[in-house]
């Protein structure tokens, strides 16, 4: 496999696919569906060195399944690339568990890189060193029930499967009357939770062995607030931090849906949604956050909607919107273009487009589907 280029002109690293294939003796073993049966719930969890071993295991066999996204010759961090680290996983593993069973667990370094927001400015994204990732990938797997108890009404992390599913629950509530909604993005949520309530609430909801692990691999070091936006963990640490703010919205049934910091309310009149809108603000006072744009209460109708989830949600059905629209068509007459010679950054683009275009289509967003067809077409 040659190397790519992106639409920069820079270099693109090989993937870890180009090497891990029959020549690696882990791949055929590591790329089969583990047995879940045999592993052990939160509650039982007990912290011994064999226990974490096993963690680690479960994560590097989560890691080792996105190798299709993992540079070959790009190192971690640590400085480790990671076809190294899967070489010397079981001396890296057997030391970790040691220090994790005995509490002295340290996070490794990590890269944090600036990627540009829609609409202006920057999110900074924390790139873990390979251990780290493992160690919060199984320890994810493990805490996966948690989730289940959360609001009915979020559907971040492991349950974003969940997503066409609640959109037409929200379909549904505009449908039947509930068309005066409040939308919300919370304002720096990760770099602005508090690391004191965080480790409150990671008492109260964690098991206490994976507690303080937990805590060194999502807090930010430099500062008593903010959590690494990158980890495996972060979002679902950041769903159980805002817990309490869905249920009281949950206790009083409430029209209220979540997705990570993104929330919408609605409402069967202006004057319910205004109360709604003073009962978020207290809510997320109470938490040490504040929104990002003040919300305000919109109506919804057939030609103007709520936007949330990057769907416009409007009366009549949902839409995508408009600029998402034009950056769809202007990367579809980018790739036809690119089919006419040779060039392996089309098969990247074609990807892109059809995962993004694929997410569109199970929203039932219009005009997904002429969208697809054009795809499609351009592939044959």
């Amino acid at each position: 496999m040659g190397r790519y280029q992106d639409g920069m002109g820079a270099p693109m690293l090989d993937s870890v696919l180009s090497r891990c294939n029959d020549r690696c003796t882990d791949w055929p073993y590591f790329d089969a569906t583990a047995d879940q049966s045999c592993w052990a719930t939160p509650e039982t969890f007990g912290g011994t060195e064999g226990e974490w071993i096993r963690l680690l295991y479960w994560g590097f066999r989560r890691t080792f399944g996105r190798r299709r996204i993992i540079p070959a010759d790009k190192p971690d961090p640590a400085g480790l690339t990671f076809c190294e680290f899967c070489h010397c996983r079981d001396e890296a593993f057997a030391v970790g568990a040691g220090s994790l069973s005995s509490e002295r667990f340290a996070r490794g370094p990590v890269r944090v890189i600036l990627k540009p927001k829609p609409d202006g400015g920057y999110r900074p994204i924390t790139i873990p060193s390979f251990a780290d990732r493992v160690l919060g990938r199984g320890l994810l797997t493990l805490l996966r029930p948690l989730e289940r108890a959360l609001c009915p009404g979020c559907v971040g992390g492991v349950a974003r499967s969940r997503i066409p599913d609640v959109l037409d629950e929200v379909q549904a509530a505009i449908a039947g009357g509930r068309v005066y909604a409040v939308s919300c993005d919370v304002r720096k949520f990760y770099d602005n939770i508090p690391h004191a309530p965080l480790a409150l609430c990671a008492e109260e909801r964690l098991p206490a062995p994976m507690q303080r692990t937990v805590l060194r691999l999502v807090q930010r070091s430099d500062g008593p607030v903010g959590i690494l936006q990158g980890m495996p963990l972060s979002t679902m640490m950041g769903n159980l931090y805002l817990t309490p703010l869905d249920g009281e919205f949950h206790g009083r049934e409430i029209d209220y849906w979540r997705y990570v910091d993104d929330i919408v309310i609605l409402a069967a009149s202006d004057r319910a949604a205004h109360r709604h809108l003073a009962m978020l603000e207290r809510g997320l006072h109470g938490l040490g956050l504040e929104w990002k744009v003040p919300p305000t209460v919109e109506k919804i109708t057939s030609s103007r909607g709520v936007s949330w989830l990057g769907v416009d949600i409007r009366l009549n059905g949902r839409r995508i919107p408009p600029d998402r629209v034009r950056i769809a068509e202007r990367r579809l007459r980018r790739l036809a273009c690119l089919k006419e010679g040779y060039s392996p950054y089309s098969d990247r683009l074609a990807q892109r487009l059809s995962g993004v275009i694929s997410y569109y289509l199970s929203c039932k967003a219009r005009p997904a589907g002429s969208l697809l067809r054009r795809l499609q077409h351009i592939g044959t």
